[in-house]
């Protein structure tokens, strides 16, 4: 299973997000970084709850065709 790092050298993450994740042998993985969720007009979501929803889209998306 997937498990966030949170090193105890560092300040909690500013948002909801991990500083890092491991991924053990036998998982698929998405590396994504500093992603903002952009509609194709060019405009961004304006709350969390909804750019989250967006950025669900676009990568279900990306791994129907990676199959």
């Amino acid at each position: 299973m997937p498990r966030e790092l949170k090193p105890a050298e560092m300040a909690a993450p500013a948002a909801a997000y991990a500083h890092g994740v491991h991924v053990p042998a036998g998982y698929e993985c998405v590396v994504t970084s500093g992603v903002v969720p952009t509609r194709r007009d060019g405009s961004v979501p304006q709350t969390l709850v909804s750019r989250r929803a967006l950025f669900g889209k676009i990568f279900w998306r990306f791994s129907l065709k990676a199959k």
